[in-house]
């Protein structure tokens, strides 16, 4: 018996119970490293989820910033347009009123 532990001998059920022991470490250690990597796939779709989501968002923004810029311009040029038809309906009145006294001085003179 001595003997035994000084030389670390063990009997064949020390040895069953220690490869029971090593068997069932081993497939807790499986099984804990399965579950990591479960939930490193897992945080990694989440982390390509969230990356896409945000991709999203700014394309969003990106979209409604151009929208309200077109906006801008649009308005910008309507207000040009109104402008330039301002001067135009201006331009026809005098050209109305000019021919409109033209005729008139041409009916004077026939008269005369």
């Amino acid at each position: 018996d001595r003997l035994r532990r000084h030389f670390r001998l063990f009997s064949k059920k020390e040895m069953l119970e220690h490869q029971r022991w090593h068997i069932s470490h081993v497939s807790y250690h499986n099984r804990l490293q399965s579950h990591v990597e479960s939930w490193r796939l897992a945080r990694h779709r989440l982390s390509v989820s969230l990356k896409a989501s945000l991709l999203d968002c700014l394309a969003a923004a990106e979209l409604a910033a151009s929208e309200s810029r077109l906006a801008s311009e649009q308005q910008e040029l309507c207000r040009k347009l109104q402008a330039k038809l301002e001067v135009l309906h201006f331009q026809r009145e005098q050209e109305l009123t000019l021919q409109a006294a033209v005729a008139e001085h041409q009916r004077e003179e026939e008269a005369e």
